[in-house]
């Protein structure tokens, strides 16, 4: 007789979490990506159980949503919940910052808790959006009157990341200050409040301001862009005092004091013998008068 053999699979157990970027390529400054988190075995199957995980995003970049259960932690770089029944939960990250982002899980699973760790983190990397606006920032807030002060200038997405590209852009300033050199090529307005020109490849470029009035000057960058003609502008200034009496330098000293104590310890004995004579007399006198009165007369008469 023929027999029938029947044969059940199950899920092999649990073992590490998987961050995985749903999407494809790099993301503009500002926008969001989402992920998707997996429960895998050790042959890199989906487990259908539900466990709680923990996800960690590096640099600037933080969670905005999730299908976590329980989830805590949104608008922070760290986020805890418990994934469905099926072992599968999704997050979504966002970054106004221009750089790579690692977006790493971790568990109380075994493969999580090994050395090395096995679970499998995802890069996401944001570039910067388009030029909105121009930033210009003082190499230093004071200078005697009769110096110079660099002013940098540089091209920036609306989140303030710098924009590469040669683009035209001017800056002024207020007071009796002035411009006496640039970096920027094709420079109009070299010895004036207002100066013109345009930025390196990389966006950037640089101005020496130079007063011999004692005052505060504001120095402001503008341009062409949609931030710099937006209302209000999105351009960013910088301020330049010029004083004939610097201010003094604060000095913040912290003192570490190690102490090395070394205990040495030495015992010296020194024995002196003194010797000590200790002369005793004892004077007795005894005096005894014993009177004794022995009286013997005898008389002898010769005659002739």
């Amino acid at each position: 007789f023929d027999e029938v053999s029947q044969i059940t699979f199950v899920p092999a157990g649990e073992y590490y979490i998987e961050a995985t970027d749903a999407g494809s390529g790099v993301l503009t400054a500002g926008e969001e990506r989402v992920l998707n988190i997996r429960i895998l075995d050790a042959d890199g199957l989906v487990v259908p159980v539900s466990r709680n995980v923990t996800i960690y995003a590096s640099g600037a970049a933080t969670f905005t949503a999730s299908t976590l259960t329980g989830v805590s932690g949104l608008g922070t770089n760290t986020v805890t919940g418990t994934t469905a029944v099926n072992g599968l939960a999704s997050i979504t990250v966002i970054n106004y910052t221009a750089q790579a982002v690692m977006i790493v899980p971790d568990s109380t699973l075994s493969g999580s808790t090994s050395v090395p760790d096995r679970d499998v983190s995802a890069l996401i990397t944001w570039w910067p959006g388009t030029a909105d606006h121009v930033v210009a920032s003082a190499a230093a807030d004071y200078s005697e009157i009769g110096g110079t002060v660099l002013i940098n200038l540089q091209v920036v997405d609306m989140y303030n990341n710098n924009v590469p590209g040669a683009r035209p852009i001017s800056v002024t300033t207020t007071g009796a200050a002035i411009f006496t050199s640039t970096s920027l090529s094709s420079a109009a307005g070299i010895n004036t409040a207002a100066l013109s020109g345009t930025t390196d490849s990389l966006g950037a470029g640089y101005v020496y301001l130079y007063n011999e009035t004692a005052q505060t000057n504001s120095v402001t960058p503008n341009s062409a862009l949609a931030g710099s003609v937006a209302v209000p502008d999105r351009d960013i200034g910088t301020k330049v005092i010029f004083t004939s009496n610097m201010p003094t330098p604060t000095v913040t000293a912290t003192a570490t004091i190690t102490a090395t104590i070394t205990r040495t310890s030495t015992l010296l004995i020194t024995t002196t013998a003194t010797p000590t004579a200790t002369l005793t007399i004892t004077q007795t006198t005894t005096q005894t008068t014993t009177p004794t009165v022995t009286g013997t007369n005898t008389q002898t008469v010769t005659e002739t």
